[in-house]
C-alpha cells in the first residue's frame, strides 16, 4: 500500500538517478531522482535528494511525503508521522499526506486516529479509492463492520477491477456473519485475480460454515490442482472430508495418506539420527505442540491433565505454542507450565531444530488437520517418538507419526485401526474434561411443563448440512407436536439456509427456534428448554455432547464409518449410555427419537441422575487421565529403548494397576 501511494502520486519518472549531476535542479526533479534511486535500492541517496528538495523549497509537500515514506519503510513511525504532518501543514489539501498519516496510525494500532485521517483524505480527493479501502480497514479494526462495508463498496465503485477490494469486502461480510455476502465478493475477487489460490481458504471456510461441504471440497480440489504445495488448503480439504457424506472410507483414508506422502517428498534431506539417550528409567522429555491453549475446546480437555503432569517426576513437559493470541486461558497455562515456547514465528526447519536442541523424546501433536497445526514440522521427525492426541478425529496421514492415543469407547479394538497410519495406543480414558461448574443446576424435564417435546442441536454450524436437516425433519414429521431448538450459531449469522432447508422438508418455521452463540452460562442454561439433543453426522458432537450431558440432556447419535463419527458415542459410552442413545442408520435414528419423545418418565429419571453420573465418570478423573497418558508415554519410550518396532498396544486397569499389552 505504501509503495502504491508513491506510484499514484509521483510524477512520471523520465530518468534514473544520477547523483553526479551538477546542474541546478528543481524540487520536483529532486523528488523524481529520489524515486529513481529508491527503485534501484539506493535509499540513503534518495533521502539526501528528498531533504535537498525541501531545503530548496520549504513548502514542498511532495518532498516531505517521500521523506516520510523512507521512514515508514524503516518502521521509524515517529519520524514518518512528523514528515507527513509537515507535508499536510504546508499543503492543507494534499490528500496523500493525510492518507499516509492514517497508515502510520494503523501501524500503531491507533484506529480512531487512522479513521479520522482516512476520512480527511477522501473528502479532499473523493476519487481516492485507496483511502476508502483504508477507511474500511480502520472501521473493521473498530468492529464497525456495516460502516466498513460501505467504505469498501465506495472503493469498489471507483476501482471495480481491483481484486483486493473485493477480497476486503468479503472478509468484512465474513466478520459481520453474512456468509452469503462473503461468498459473493470472494467469487468476484477470484474472477479478477489470476492467483485465485490467495482467496481459496476464506471461500472454503465460508462454504463450510454454510453447511455447503461439497462446494468447499470442490474449491479445495481446484485450488490444490493448481498449487499442490498449499498445505493450509490441503488441511482444510481433509477437515472438510470429515464432514462429507459423499466420500467413501477408502477415499477418506487415501487422501490423508496423500498429504503425508506429498509433503514428505518435498524434504530435501532425510532427518538426522536422534541422539537421545536410550535409558528406559530416566525422566522422559515430552513436547506438546498446539495453537489451542486459549479459549478453545481443546483447552477444556487438556487443562486438568497438564496440571497434574506438570508435577510429574517421570515426565518433563515443554510447550510449543503456535498462536499469537494470549488470553486468560493462555496466561493460566503459562502460570504452571514454565517450559513454554512461543513458536508461531518459527519456520518448520527452525522449529524442528529447536525441538532437537530441547532433546525432546516424545513429541505430541494436539491439532491434527485443524487450523495452525505444525504437521510439516512433525514430517521432519525432530523427536524419536511422535504421537497425535485429542485435537483431530482421524489419522494425520504421516508415516512419521508413530502413535495415535485413543480409548476403547472412541476406537474399539480392531474396528477402525486400518483407517490410521499411526499405531493405536489404547488407554483407559483418552482425555479429560473440565465442566463449567458455575452453570445453572439441572432442571426438570421441560416437556412435563410445556406439554410438548423439544429436540435440539448445539453443534457447530458447519456440521449441519442439508442432509442432516433432512433427517431432523423426518424426526419432526414422526413427532408432529415436537419443536426444535438450534443454538451455538455464529453471532449475527444468517439462518436463511437452515430455515430454507427445513421448509423444503415440510417443517413450518413456527416449530423452530434459533440462537446465536452466547456466554457459557447462558449457553448452558438453554439446555433447560431441551428434552433430547439430536446429533449431526457424519461428524458428530464432542464438546457439545459433554456440555449437554452435564446439563442432564442426552444426545441421540448415529455412529459413523470413521473416527469423526464416534466422539458422541465415546462420551455416551463413558457414562454407560452407549446402548441407549447410539444407532447406526437413519431409520433407527427416527424410531429412537420417536420413542424417546413419548417416554418422558425415562428421560426425566435420567435427567435427574446425569450430573452425578458425570461427576463420577472417568473423564472427570483427572488423575486417571494423566496417569493413562503417562503410562502410554512410558510404554512407548521403553519399547523404543528396547529397539522394538512401533506397535499398537492396550493399557487396562487391573486391580488398580496399569497393565500394558503390545500387539504381537
Amino acid at each position: 500500500m505504501f509503495k502504491n501511494i508513491r506510484k499514484i502520486f509521483n510524477i512520471a519518472k523520465t530518468q534514473k538517478s544520477d547523483s553526479s549531476q551538477k546542474h541546478a535542479r528543481s524540487p520536483t526533479e529532486l523528488v523524481e531522482l529520489g524515486n529513481a534511486s529508491e527503485e534501484i535500492g539506493e535509499f540513503n541517496q534518495a533521502m539526501v535528494l528528498y531533504q535537498e528538495s525541501v531545503q530548496l523549497q520549504p513548502n514542498f509537500a511532495r518532498g516531505y511525503l517521500n521523506i516520510g515514506n523512507i521512514h515508514l519503510a524503516n518502521r521509524n513511525y515517529s519520524s514518518a508521522l512528523q514528515a507527513y504532518q509537515q507535508a499536510a501543514a504546508v499543503q492543507h489539501d494534499f490528500a496523500p499526506a493525510f492518507f499516509n498519516i492514517a497508515n502510520v496510525h494503523m501501524e500503531l494500532k491507533e484506529y480512531s486516529q487512522a479513521l479520522l485521517n482516512f476520512k480527511k483524505a477522501t473528502i479532499l480527493k473523493p476519487d481516492f479509492s485507496h483511502a476508502f479501502v483504508g477507511e474500511g480497514n480502520a472501521l473493521c479494526e473498530l468492529k464497525r463492520y456495516k460502516e466498513a462495508a460501505i467504505s469498501y463498496q465506495k472503493a469498489l465503485e471507483l476501482d471495480p477491477s481491483n481484486p483486493e477490494i473485493s477480497a476486503n469486502l468479503a472478509e468484512c461480510f465474513n466478520d459481520m456473519g453474512d456468509l452469503h455476502g462473503c461468498v459473493k465478493f470472494l467469487k468476484k475477487a477470484m474472477e479478477l485475480d489470476r492467483d485465485t489460490t490467495r482467496h481459496a481458504n476464506l471461500l472454503v471456510n465460508a462454504y463450510r460454515e454454510l453447511g455447503r461441504i461439497e462446494d468447499a471440497i470442490s474449491i479445495c480440489r481446484t485450488t490444490l490442482a493448481a498449487n499442490p504445495d498449499l498445505y493450509t488448503c490441503f488441511t482444510s480439504y481433509l477437515f472438510c472430508l470429515c464432514h462429507s457424506n459423499e466420500i467413501t472410507t477408502e477415499e477418506f483414508i487415501a487422501e490423508h495418506v496423500r498429504f503425508g506422502t506429498y509433503f514428505s517428498s518435498k524434504l530435501t534431506a532425510q532427518p538426522a539420527p536422534h541422539t537421545n539417550v536410550k535409558d528406559p528409567s530416566r525422566t522422559i522429555r515430552v513436547g506438546i505442540v498446539s495453537a489451542d491453549l486459549r479459549q478453545h475446546a481443546v483447552a477444556f480437555f487438556i487443562d486438568p491433565i497438564l496440571r497434574i503432569l506438570s508435577k510429574s517426576k517421570e515426565i518433563s513437559l515443554t510447550i510449543y505454542y503456535n498462536e499469537t493470541i494470549v488470553d486468560d486461558v493462555t496466561r493460566d497455562f503459562k502460570s504452571f507450565l514454565p517450559n513454554w515456547r512461543d513458536i508461531s514465528a518459527y519456520g518448520d526447519d527452525e522449529l524442528a531444530q529447536l525441538i532437537r536442541q530441547d532433546h525432546i523424546d516424545v513429541l505430541v501433536d494436539l491439532s491434527g488437520h485443524t487450523a495452525k497445526h505444525r504437521l510439516l514440522t512433525f514430517i521432519r521427525k525432530p523427536a524419536p517418538l511422535q504421537l497425535s492426541w485429542m485435537g483431530y478425529p482421524g489419522t494425520t496421514g504421516l508415516q512419521q507419526m508413530d502413535y495415535y492415543i485413543a480409548d476403547k469407547h472412541f476406537l474399539p479394538p480392531g474396528l477402525l485401526d486400518a483407517q490410521f497410519v499411526e499405531k493405536i495406543a489404547r488407554v483407559p480414558v483418552m482425555s479429560g474434561f473440565r465442566p463449567f461448574f458455575d452453570s445453572a443446576d439441572v432442571n426438570e424435564l421441560p416437556a412435563i411443563k410445556n406439554k410438548y417435546f423439544t429436540f435440539a442441536s448445539f453443534n457447530r454450524s458447519d456440521k449441519i448440512s442439508e442432509k442432516v436437516v433432512a433427517l431432523w425433519a423426518k424426526v419432526l414429521h414422526a413427532v408432529p407436536t415436537a419443536r426444535m431448538l438450534i443454538a451455538g450459531l455464529p453471532a449475527h449469522g444468517n439462518t436463511g439456509d437452515l430455515r430454507t432447508w427445513f421448509r423444503n422438508n415440510g417443517i413450518d418455521e413456527s416449530r423452530l427456534t434459533f440462537h446465536a452463540r452466547q456466554d457459557m452460562y447462558a449457553y448452558l442454561k438453554l439446555h433447560h428448554e431441551v428434552d433430547l439433543c439430536l446429533d449431526t453426522f457424519p461428524y458428530t458432537g464432542a464438546t457439545t455432547t459433554l456440555h449437554a450431558l452435564w446439563m442432564g440432556v442426552p444426545t441421540l447419535t448415529m455412529v459413523g464409518r470413521h473416527a469423526a463419527g464416534r466422539p458422541s458415542a465415546a462420551n455416551l459410552g463413558h457414562l454407560g449410555l452407549g446402548d441407549r442413545f447410539c444407532c447406526h442408520n437413519e431409520q433407527e435414528f427416527i424410531n429412537m427419537a420417536q420413542r424417546f419423545s413419548t417416554d418422558w418418565d425415562q428421560l426425566a429419571t435420567l435427567r435427574g441422575e446425569l450430573r452425578a453420573k458425570f461427576l463420577g465418570c472417568d473423564f472427570l478423573n483427572s488423575d486417571l487421565v494423566a496417569q493413562s497418558f503417562a503410562c502410554a508415554v512410558k510404554a512407548m519410550w521403553q519399547n523404543y529403548c528396547r529397539d522394538e518396532p512401533v506397535r499398537s498396544f492396550n493399557i487396562e486397569r487391573v486391580n488398580g494397576e496399569f497393565v500394558v499389552e503390545f500387539a504381537s
